[in-house]
């Protein structure tokens, strides 16, 4: 477990109802999701310096601590911490979790060899090609429902890289990624021969807002999710 710690000038006396001392930091729970939030960067990532900026604007500071995905949750409900990031709605979490306004938008690109191009931007667009998709990414309910149709074939990899190499090597015919993680960690450590060979459509497949969320259990969340979001605004 790493903790990074962001310095600003003070706490906010609504953290009061979290039982915080008077300039101790707000903590905040988050996964490794380079680059997005990382203890593996040089820095902890995009998302986190955001979260940081809109909570300064309200002179609070923030303590991130990184912890796996599948204890994070449980770890803000017990109350170890204010909040958690990022997370995308479900019917199930907005039962249990206040969620911010969204604090980022995480796009998926097609990425294709330019030898051979995939044309349209809809899962329904797809037509007698394989697509790759990565296994531990939700792709919302208009992949689900194409599929259904069966007018192309999905694999399934364990990660981005294993679907970049299958990809380089004519395994599939194209792959959803994130664009962010295709421009800022797998494009710079593939060759350049290798980079020159690919391309992707410039409009995303799909867009998914994330958000910083706090628990309906814990006193003092719903106000806190307001200034989060005062913040957001500011920064």
């Amino acid at each position: 477990m790493r903790k990074i710690i962001f310095t600003a000038f003070f706490i906010s006396s609504t953290l009061l109802a979290f039982q915080c001392l008077a300039g101790d930091p707000v903590k905040i729970i988050v996964g490794e999701w380079a680059p997005y939030m990382s203890m593996e960067m040089d820095s902890p990532g995009i998302a986190t310096k955001i979260i940081e900026r809109a909570f300064k604007t309200q002179g609070m500071s923030v303590e991130f601590e990184f912890l796996q995905w599948s204890k994070s949750l449980e770890a803000v409900t017990s109350g170890k911490a204010v909040g958690a990031a990022l997370w995308r709605k479900t019917s199930k979490r907005e039962k249990e979790f206040f969620f911010s306004d969204p604090v980022i938008h995480i796009k998926y690109l097609v990425c294709f060899r330019k030898e051979n191009p995939i044309k349209g931007n809809r899962f329904d667009d797809f037509n007698n090609i394989t697509i790759a998709v990565t296994n531990s990414m939700d792709y919302g309910l208009d992949l689900k429902k194409a599929l259904q149709k069966k007018k192309f074939k999905l694999k399934r990899g364990s990660s981005d890289t294993v679907n970049i190499t299958a990809l380089l090597k004519g395994e599939v015919d194209g792959i959803i990624i994130e664009e962010m993680r295709l421009n800022k960690i797998i494009l710079p450590k593939i060759s350049g021969l290798d980079a020159d060979k690919l391309s992707s459509n410039p409009d995303p497949i799909y867009s998914i807002p994330q958000h910083l969320i706090f628990p309906k259990n814990q006193k003092g969340s719903k106000n806190l999710t307001r200034i989060f979001n005062r913040g957001l605004r500011q920064k």
